[in-house]
């Protein structure tokens, strides 16, 4: 393997962790919005049974 090869998968390996790293926070906050919603649907169904 020569030093160019090395360099290539250096910086693919490195790509590649950049990837996962900005799909895991895209991730996270999909979650993050998910749960406020739903906490927010648990509250306005907890309020709405008070006037049934």
């Amino acid at each position: 393997m020569s030093g160019n090869d090395a360099e290539k998968i250096k910086k693919t390996e490195f790509i590649d962790d950049l990837i996962k790293k900005l799909a895991a926070e895209k991730i996270q906050k999909i979650r993050d919005e998910t749960n406020k919603r739903v906490l927010e649907r648990i509250k306005f169904d907890d309020t709405l049974s008070k006037f049934e």
